[in-house]
């Protein structure tokens, strides 16, 4: 187990030429006019530790607190961080996500024996 710190980011896009990484309207609320519906977009994850070299899996999740239920998992994939930084970014391009009700839902992130999370809302558009 290590003592990494990660900060999510949700975004509408991102843009990776030129081998940088560009987020497309970063966001801690998602509107929609639509309930349930399903929403695209993209979690952002900058892991920071000592990490860097090993293979490691990794699960993202997707909760929503009200209803205590995961609404997308990733099951277990694998990364292998960069070895000459001391930090890293682990991208989700999440399509057609269901969401059935609008609140407050956390990202999860289980890495390296530690768990990670941050909040982000989707909110129903009053007509």
């Amino acid at each position: 187990m290590s003592e990494s710190i990660v900060r999510f980011i949700v975004s509408e896009g991102f843009d990776n030429s030129n081998n940088r990484q560009a987020l497309v309207n970063p966001i801690l609320a998602i509107s929609t006019p639509f309930m349930p519906t399903s929403l695209s977009f993209v979690v952002s994850m900058v892991v920071y530790g000592p990490l860097g070299g090993q293979n490691l899996p990794f699960k993202f999740k997707i909760r929503n607190v009200k209803e205590d239920k995961i609404i997308f998992d990733s099951g277990v994939l694998n990364i292998e961080p960069p070895t000459n930084y001391d930090s890293f970014v682990i991208t989700m391009d999440l399509k057609n996500i269901a969401f059935e009700s609008d609140g407050k839902y956390e990202n999860i992130l289980q890495i390296d024996g530690d768990e990670h999370s941050d909040i982000f809302f989707v909110i129903k558009e009053s007509k």
